[in-house]
């Protein structure tokens, strides 16, 4: 009868953890931040709301940047509808009612030192539309250039050489080469991340604020966008073999392992890339996007990533509870210690500092970590403009990025690539007025 003891107990394990979860209110949280730095913080996240509310029981859901908007409304046609999520593009789901005005939250039930007030402005500002608050900012996001000072110096430049796009596609040459002389090139000049619809468009687009306009007013701006289509074919020969599927996870560990020189992207690295190369960071630099021959100024866009209730929670009061503990000055500022940019007022560069050493400790890489965020900041005041927020943006995405790869693939010139992709934008426009 050793069996029957066993079922025995185990039934009464059951019981027992069924019962320690009666009364508990049950948070469901999706999480984007698939990196591994990032997966470790939500493990500490959820440990700190279940010790800050005791009834509560968290669980979340982790789904991938380049996945979210396409999983969320699935799962909210489907009637499984979470209580929270963290969102940059919260346009789509804020447009369609799936998610939940803040604004007599914030008037009405503050709680964790949470207000309007405590944000930086331009990052509520991007929060807002049509009035309406959809989310509360836990980090500002900067996107530039970053690059290798080792293997800028090694071939005669320093980061201050890149102002134009022209100094851009020089200094990518020069940094292509084969290092060990066996006839291949192991160290490509700048990595571009072409394999998925949201990376491509993302770096075009930053390509774009640099020459002074949006992807989505391709319409209006055919000569930049021309442009923009004719530097990434300059600079095509200067990235790595296999651009074309390059998720932006291969991006990072090109750049970390010294096969790319230089890489477009936002003030999210040092997370993504101290697990594949501490040693990098110390190493990096973050410069503006160089500017583009129709711009005067190498203009920066700027965005958020912040949290947002879903409308249909069926717990919005403990939901609420939860979403303004993680943007906090406790847990926004250690977010923020790897993601960079704080989005709280009361969050000084030195406290984020103090949290980045513990968060960063190997090879030298909380010190590079302050340099990069100091960049990421200056060039922000000088530079930062706020992204857009484009209705239809994720079916843009789609259509660019096909159209890139062909051109890309030399299937059609820019002249077309051009056409196809203001044509695709523009149908999407109209299908949404």
């Amino acid at each position: 009868m050793k069996w029957f003891k066993v079922a025995f107990i185990v039934l009464l394990l059951m019981v027992f953890a069924t019962t320690l979860l009666l009364g508990k209110e049950v948070v469901r949280i999706v999480f984007p931040g698939t990196s591994e730095t990032e997966v470790q913080f939500s493990k500490e996240l959820i440990a700190g709301i279940e010790q800050k509310y005791p009834n509560v029981k968290t669980e979340i859901l982790y789904i991938g940047w380049g996945d979210l908007e396409k999983k969320l409304i699935t799962m909210i046609m489907a009637g499984n509808v979470p209580d929270l999520v963290m969102q940059q593009d919260y346009l789509t789901l804020a447009k369609m009612g799936a998610l939940e005005p803040l604004n007599s939250y914030l008037e009405k039930k503050p709680k964790n030192t949470v207000s309007k007030g405590v944000f930086i402005n331009s990052l509520i500002e991007f929060s807002t539309y049509d009035g309406k608050i959809y989310t509360l900012p836990t980090v500002g996001i900067s996107y530039g250039l970053l690059v290798r000072t080792d293997l800028l110096e090694e071939a005669g430049y320093q980061p201050s050489d890149i102002k134009t796009w022209d100094d851009l596609v020089k200094v990518a040459k020069e940094l292509t080469v084969d290092k060990d002389g066996d006839g291949t090139i192991d160290q490509y000049g700048i990595a571009y991340a072409a394999g998925a619809h949201r990376h491509a468009w993302r770096q075009a687009y930053i390509m774009g604020y640099s020459n002074n306009f949006s992807l989505d007013e391709a319409a209006q701006n055919k000569d930049k966008f021309i442009e923009v289509l004719e530097l990434i074919k300059k600079l095509q020969p200067y990235m790595p073999t296999g651009t074309i599927t390059m998720t932006l996870k291969e991006a990072f560990q090109s750049y970390a392992m010294g096969k790319a020189a230089m890489m477009i992207t936002g003030s999210f690295f040092t997370g993504n890339v101290y697990p594949i190369n501490p040693e990098v960071i110390a190493k990096t630099r973050a410069i503006p996007f160089p500017k583009g021959p129709s711009a005067e100024n190498p203009w920066v866009p700027v965005a958020n990533a912040g949290w947002a209730m879903f409308s249909k929670s069926k717990n919005k009061d403990i939901a609420w509870d939860v979403l303004t503990l993680i943007v906090s000055k406790e847990w926004g500022g250690l977010y923020s210690s790897f993601i960079n940019i704080p989005a709280r007022k009361d969050v000084s560069a030195e406290y984020v500092g103090s949290l980045a050493a513990e968060m960063y400790p190997l090879a030298n890489a909380a010190k590079g970590n302050e340099r990069i965020i100091d960049d990421f900041v200056e060039m922000t005041s000088l530079y930062g403009k706020p992204m857009k927020t484009i209705p239809g943006r994720v079916e843009m995405e789609n259509v660019f990025t096909n159209y890139l790869s062909q051109l890309l693939e030399d299937k059609i010139d820019i002249e077309t690539a051009y056409e196809l992709i203001t044509n695709g934008i523009e149908e999407i426009k109209a299908e949404l007025e």
